[in-house]
């Protein structure tokens, strides 16, 4: 891939080469992450050792933001390509 947007566009090539499709993708696969992260801090509580259980929830809720966060970029970019 090409590093800038005016070497592509010097190569004749388009500047924009995600589609609306690809975000789809990716916030789809965001979302499956997310399932799978809120499984894994239900399965957390059955841990016995109360700080491992604690820590390990705090860094579900930790990935669940940085998951929404991504999710909102991902909105954000399918705006400006329409």
């Amino acid at each position: 891939m090409l590093d800038r947007p005016i070497q592509a566009a010097a190569e004749g090539l388009p500047i924009n080469r995600i589609s609306s499709t690809d975000l789809r993708t990716v916030d789809d696969r965001l979302g499956a992450i997310a399932c799978l992260n809120d499984a894994l801090f239900l399965a957390a509580a059955a841990i016995d050792e109360p700080r491992h259980c604690d820590a390990l929830q705090a860094l579900s809720m930790q990935i669940n933001k940085d998951i929404a966060s991504l999710r909102d970029r991902v909105e954000d970019l399918l705006e400006m390509l329409k």
